[in-house]
């Protein structure tokens, strides 16, 4: 059973011998370095299961080439961000397809200024992002507007507030997430005490440790990625592509 943020406190808070502290490590400096946990995995880790989406309501060609991520609702509350997007789709019925992803040097290269009354509009083919802004390519024509686009990829989760009883949205993150706190605890415990630094140190490689040293293991971070990068169903025929 998952854990609430006040639990992952407690149990923090007793791994670096300080329970129930009010002093330095308290509710409000973990809850803090929890919710930083929180964005750190799902930056590093794209298409957590529990974090991915798919929304076909909240965008349309009309009239743009651009859409802010902050206008596509994501996961079951309003208030969660956009984290990643891997794919963009033009929802049409038989004419729908997937946009080619562009790099935004590729991109620019190519279309250096897509609205240009010059440029030849037609239905939307590329994408690329930019600060956190969809740019799509050519400039939708008048016959393509009213249509849906579809955007793939995964949210951040929910931020707890202090000592709250709320669980995390990433599942199985519980571990991860007490981990990186007891890290940050002994950084802060350890600021000025050469001796904590070790526990600081150890603390760190037992969160992440992506080059792991003779005798040492991986961290909870590369393991947690390992495990949601395995694929869910493979067909080893590769001309398979019949539809039941």
């Amino acid at each position: 059973m998952a854990l609430s943020c006040a639990e992952m406190i407690d149990e923090i808070q007793a791994r670096v011998g300080r329970p129930g502290t009010t002093v330095l490590i308290d509710t409000t400096f973990l809850t803090r370095r929890i919710n930083e946990g929180q964005k750190t995995i799902a930056e590093q880790i794209s298409l957590i299961p529990s974090l991915v989406f798919k929304n076909t309501t909240s965008l349309d060609t009309t009239g743009t080439i651009t859409y802010n991520l902050s206008d596509i609702s994501a996961g079951d509350y309003t208030s969660q961000p956009v984290c990643h997007v891997t794919d963009v789709w033009y929802l049409d019925g038989n004419e729908t397809r997937r946009l080619t992803f562009k790099p935004t040097d590729e991109f620019d290269q190519e279309h250096p200024d897509p609205t240009h009354s010059d440029e030849h509009f037609a239905k939307p083919a590329q994408w690329t992002l930019r600060n956190r802004t969809i740019e799509m390519y050519p400039y939708c024509a008048s016959s393509y507007w009213n249509k849906n686009i579809r955007v793939d990829g995964d949210f951040y989760p929910r931020e707890f507030s202090t000592d709250s009883t709320n669980t995390s949205d990433i599942s199985r993150s519980d571990e991860g997430l007490i981990l990186y706190g007891v890290w940050q605890a002994w950084k802060a415990i350890g600021i000025g005490t050469p001796g904590v630094q070790v526990q600081a140190i150890e603390a760190e490689k037992a969160f992440s440790n992506p080059e792991p040293s003779y005798g040492e293991n991986y961290g909870w971070l590369e393991q947690f990625r390992n495990e949601n990068e395995k694929l869910i169903a493979w067909s080893g025929n590769f001309y398979d592509n019949k539809i039941f």
